[in-house]
Order: structure tokens, then sequence, then C-alpha cells
């Protein structure tokens, strides 16, 4: 009996020895790691090359991951200023690398995040081996970077493309999943509008680092020889060797996202705009967070579907995110799919105050509204009460108890302590912002004229438009800039182009005398504001419960060859291309559909419905309207707009091609002149005489919206 008992412990303790043993082998797999690197200090580059935004970067990124259940140990920090953060140099980024290669094992997730400066520099051996189509490796620029050596032909400390892509291969190889994200510049230029000195840009040009004119020139003939090509419809990578660094079979996924395409530069902005306590951020790094922190479950797919929308919803040109990798439809960190609720852990503290953990990066204002439930899995129906937001900070929010439909101020005694904050309505205010010109130093002779005009329209409401207007630092929907007698309409970018096809919007001031000016001004300003307010309410409501279940397929022709146009590209379209649409309603309900062409100068057509056709779609039904043939009457950033809204039963088809309009002339000289439903919603975007107050938007009401965005730059041949 003994030796039974005996056995029986001993036995207990294999079977306890073995639990502890799977225990820890489940706790040490499918780890999360991350490494992010924010350089904004240069010692070895001048003052206006330093950089405000990337460790604001870090700071951001490290918050959400800590949301997203990353450990704090797992999360490795190299950026300047940070107390606690190691140094960006090139040493120590590359280490970090050699550890994650040597940890991560299969199963693992890694995310990998780049703020600072990007530049280029001549490649080497130009060929199969390293397919360099411009010539050029592009480069992150740690802390310590140094410049040009003709000896070994290369900037000193720089890490170029192939050593981020050998980095990530090894990572993978490992089986780890890889998420790469680069928020910095390579190249490319842009006329500026406005100088303001919360605007900067991640690049640093060649000849910043000392590279000789000839040795680019060499390189890019090479390149031209060796890789005859075309800018081609898709974009081009700005870190080549990145994606094209060959894994092992069986290797992990990989996703990259970049904050700009080969050609272009990437700006940093005090975000969130008009925000009293906003800072220095990458505008890719900003909307990233803004997708993140909304949509709790989506793909990489759809982040990057969020982020151009996001830019759209700016009034933003240049520069182009682009996005590639094998794994793009997997879902975000790994997190499994499922209804997306927005809601957040009411927290109250010892003064007695309320607060949750969202705020203007969640894109809530000041009277937001939650409905109280008692855990996050709690049916709609067991509302306890409601409360909305009394001071909006970026990341979080103080609450307070309100009465919202019929329900009467709740106790905050009766709040219980687990009690979430569900979201009914964000308070989006479709308010056009418009930000002042700055003033200069020596004024033409028009600009009396303009200063006036404006003075008048900012002091009192202007007739059928809502507009906020601020100055010129603080940036805006739109920007206004008087230069060479005229006053230029800019997008929030202040990009400024003064000849070609792809000039920017102006009136001319010599032309117009006042109220010739005023009527073209506010003229102007109705038809921005329906087309910016158009995609901030794409933007909003791209992930509710319809947007999952209508699917868009759109396919471009060029000279008889297909290719397909994804929500998470900005390709290059030409004249004569032909556009295919087709619509597949997946939903248990009845859809209604309206789809709008929006071109460059702010011009709205109805592609869909025409006169006389039905644009209800049956449950499980198909749509496929005529084709769209692209011309260039307009040049630059156009998009099409695909609105999906739940069949309301018994109602008539909701049809919102009313809000088409004219487009806007280049030059205009002398001579030319509140309710929550989606109907109540869309006629507020033309902001009609007696509907000048903007608009709060409900979100049951977006959910039963699909809004799907299609961009892409129309250039002549």
């Amino acid at each position: 009996m003994k030796k039974e008992i005996i056995g029986f412990v001993n036995l207990a303790a294999i079977v306890a020895m073995a639990s502890l043993m799977l225990f820890a082998a489940e706790a040490a797999a499918d780890q999360r790691y991350a490494l992010l690197v924010g350089v904004s200090s240069y010692p070895s580059l001048g003052e206006t090359l330093q950089l405000n935004g990337p460790k604001n970067d870090v700071v951001l990124m490290r918050s959400l991951l800590q949301q997203k259940g990353f450990e704090a140990k797992n999360v490795r920090v190299l950026a300047d200023g940070l107390p606690g953060a190691g140094e960006p140099t090139r040493a120590a980024i590359m280490n970090e690398f050699k550890a994650l290669a040597g940890k991560a094992t299969k199963g693992d997730f890694v995310f990998l995040f780049f703020a600072g400066h990007g530049s280029q520099q001549p490649a080497k051996n130009i060929g199969p081996q390293n397919p360099e189509p411009d010539g050029l490796d592009e480069m992150f620029l740690p802390r310590d970077i140094g410049k040009w050596s003709g000896a070994s032909e290369s900037v000193q400390n720089a890490i170029i493309d192939d050593e981020f892509g050998d980095a990530i291969t090894a990572i993978r190889n490992r089986g780890a999943f890889v998420w790469a994200v680069f928020d910095t510049c390579h190249s490319g230029t842009i006329t500026r509008g406005i100088v303001d000195e919360g605007v900067r840009y991640r690049d640093v040009k060649p000849v910043d680092l000392g590279i000789p004119d000839a040795a680019v020139d060499k390189a890019v003939k090479e390149a031209a020889a060796a890789f005859p090509r075309t800018r081609g419809a898709g974009g081009d990578a700005p870190m080549t060797a990145v994606f094209g660094a060959q894994a092992n079979p069986g290797a992990g996924g990989f996703v990259a996202f970049y904050a700009a395409q080969s050609w272009e530069r990437a700006p940093e902005e005090r975000l969130p705009a008009g925000h009293p306590d906003r800072q220095s951020h990458g505008v890719f790094t900003f909307s990233l967070a803004q997708a993140l922190a909304m949509n709790p479950s989506m793909t990489y797919r759809q982040a990057a579907q969020q982020i151009l929308q996001r830019y759209r919803g700016r009034n933003q040109g240049q520069p182009t995110p682009l996005f590639e990798g094998p794994s793009l439809d997997q879902p975000v960190f790994g997190a499994s799919g499922g209804a997306i609720v927005q809601q957040w852990r009411i927290e109250k503290e010892v003064s007695g105050a309320l607060k949750i953990g969202a705020g203007a990066l969640h894109q809530l204002a000041e009277g937001a509204v939650f409905a109280v439930v008692g855990s996050p899995a709690a049916p709609d129906k067991d509302v306890i009460g409601y409360v909305s937001t009394t001071k909006v900070e970026v990341l979080q929010s103080q609450v307070a108890p309100a009465e919202y439909s019929g329900k009467p101020k709740i106790a905050i005694t009766a709040i219980p302590d687990d009690a979430y904050a569900r979201l009914v309505n964000p308070n989006l205010s479709l308010v056009l912002r418009v930000a002042l010109p700055p003033a200069v130093a020596k004024p033409g002779v028009h600009d009396g004229k303009a200063k006036a005009v404006l003075d008048e329209l900012a002091k009192g409401k202007v007739e059928g438009i809502a507009v906020s207007w601020v100055p010129s630092r603080e940036g805006g929907d739109i920007r206004l800039v008087v230069r060479n007698d005229k006053l230029w309409l800019l997008p929030s970018s202040a990009e400024l182009i003064a000849e070609g096809p792809h000039k920017s919007l102006s009136i001319d001031l010599a032309s117009n005398d006042p109220k010739q000016l005023r009527e073209k001004l506010v003229d102007s300003l109705r038809a921005v504001a329906k087309v910016v307010n158009l995609l901030k309410l794409a933007a909003q409501s791209s992930a509710g419960p319809v947007a999952q279940k209508v699917e868009v397929g759109i396919s471009v022709v060029r000279g008889g060859k297909p290719f397909t146009l994804n929500s998470n590209q900005v390709p290059t379209l030409q004249d004569r291309d032909q556009i295919s649409i087709r619509i597949d309603n997946r939903h248990t309900q009845a859809v209604d559909v309206t789809i709008l062409f929006i071109d460059s100068q702010y011009g709205i057509t109805s592609i869909f419905p025409q006169s006389g056709e039905s644009n209800r779609v049956v449950a499980n039904g198909q749509l496929v309207p005529g084709k769209v043939e692209v011309n260039v009457d307009t040049v630059g950033r156009e998009s099409l707009l695909v609105i999906a809204s739940e069949a309301e039963p018994g109602a008539a088809p909701a049809d919102f091609s009313f809000l088409q309009q004219a487009r806007l002339a280049v030059t205009r000289g002398a001579g030319s002149a509140g309710t929550g439903d989606l109907q109540g919603i869309m006629e507020n975007l033309g902001f009609a005489p007696e509907r000048t107050r903007g608009v709060r938007v409900n979100k049951a009401t977006l959910d039963k919206t699909a809004i799907r965005l299609y961009t892409w730059d129309t250039q002549t041949k």
C-alpha cells in the first residue's frame, strides 16, 4: 500500500511537472515583440533637418501596443529625447535585429516601427542580384549618420534597404510573423505654399549627405539600362529590398507599410489638428494609430484602406502611402475576427471623475455619447444609462452622466465598477476648417482686397456653409494663401503648384472686385466643404457591419489588359482607361447603392444610378453598372465613392446622386459666379442655407452604411 501511495505521489509529481512544462511552453510560445525606433535629432545635420515628431510617434505607438496586449518587457525602444530609451544608433538598431532573430520562434509576432529621416544613395552592382530599378538604395538614417565616403561608395552608418531585407528575413525564417512600418521619406519635391515650422518633411537629400551628383546620375543611368520600365499602375515600393528579400519555405508572414512611395516625401505635423494638446507626429503614424484605435478587428488590407481614406478625409494630396506583403489579408496583430464594438472601460477616480481610454485619436469630440453597460459582453438592450465626453484629450476623455434617448442622467454611484462605455454617437462635426492666409512681409497690390473680404467673412456666419476660421499655424481642411495677385485654395498639406496640368485652385484678385471675390470664395468653399465632409464621413463609416457584408470589385482595362483596382492602393490611371464595377450584396437585407466620382477640382459626378435606374440590390444579389471611362479633363488625385446603405422596408431607394456638383475652375477670373439619419447627414454635406450648424453622425446609422473609397492619380500619358 505504501508503495502504491509513493507511486501515486510520484505520478502526481510527474503530472504536475508535465503541466508546468506545458504551461511554460505555452507561455514561451506566441510571444509579441516590438522594436520602436524614432530619430528626431541628428548631430551631423543642420538645424532645418532636425525633426520634432519621431519621439512622439514612438510614445504613441508604445501606448497602442500596450492596449493591444504587448508586454512592456517585450517592447524595445530606441529614441532620442525619451527617458529610459536607448540611443537610436546604427549599432543599437542592428543589435536589436540580431536579438530578435535569436529569440523569435514559430508563431511569434514581431512589430518593427521606424520614424525619422530617409534618403537615397547610389546602389552597387545593379542587376538581377540587386534589383534597384531607379539605381538608388533607399536608406534609414540613424542618429549617428555620417557623410558619403568615396572609398566605400556609401554613407557612413546608414542602414540601407538590403540590410533591412536581410534582418527581416532572418526573423521570418525563425517562423515569426513580421509587420514593418516605415514613417520616413525617400526623395521627391514639393512646393510649400506656406512656411509653417510645425510642418517638416522626413527626408534628407543626397547632396546633404555629401553624395556627388555625378555618382547619383551614374547609378540612375546604369539602372535605366538594366531595368527599362515606366512607372506602373501599382506604385513603386520605397524599400525594394525589404519586400524583395527571399525567405525560406515555411517562413513567417510579412507585411510592410510605407509612409511614401519612392519619389515622395512624408510630412510631420502638429496633430490632432486644432486640439489644444496637439504634438508633432508623422501624418502616416497618426493615421495608422487612428485606424488601430478605432477598429480592434480588421485585416492589414483593411487598415491600409482606413489610412488612405483618412488621407483623403484630410484633403491630403501627396504623399501616397504604400502597403505590400503576402499577408495583407491576415488579421492585424493576429487578433481573431468578429463584430467591431467600440467600447472602453469606465475608470472611476478618487475625486469622483470618470474617464475612458479613448480620445481625439479615436475621432471623438466633446459631446460624444456612450451607452453605459455592465460588461463588455452585455447586449445593447441592457443599457444602464448614458455618459458624454466633457473633456477630450488625445488618448483619453473625461465623461459625465448625460440625458439621452429618453433616459435621465444616471447617478455615478449606480455605475458598476466594471462598467463599459459603448460608443453611440462620436459627435463628428461636419464643419469646414479654413486656415486664414499667413502674414507676408511685403503685401502685393491687391492683397488688401483679399484681407478685407476674409475679415468680413470671419466676423459672422457665411450663408449656406458651416465654417471654422482658424489661424494659419493651426492648419485646416483648406488653407488660404495670397500670392502673385491670387487667392490660392490649397489642401491641408499646403502644396502649391503654380503652373501646368496639376495647377492649384485660385481666384484672381486683379480681375475681381470685392463683391465678385466674396461670391467666388463662398461658392468655392461650399464645393470644397461638400467633398471634404463626404470624405470625412467615408473615413468614419468604413468599419460598420454592412461594410463587412457588401463586397465591391473594381477592375481597370488599359489597352485590352485588365488589372484590379484595390482600395489599399493609389495607382496611376490614364486617358481612356476603362473602369468596371461589381457589387455583391452578401447581406441578409437589401441595400441601396450610389456611386459618385470625385475629381481633383472638387467636382462630384453621379456614376450610378442614372435617370430611371433602380439602385436597390436585393439580399445576396449582384449589381454590375455600366463601364466608366477615364478622361483627362481633370488630372491629379481623384476618387470613386461607393455608398451602400441598408434599405428601409417599404421606403423608396436611397439615392445620393443629388450630391453631384460642377468642378471648380482652376483659376477663377471675372465673370463667373442636423439630423442623424443618413438622408439628413448627406443633405448636410451640401450645407443648404437652413442647415449651417454641422450635424451629429449617429453610429447606428453608420453601421447600416458601407462607404468605400477608391483613389487614383489621373495623369496625361
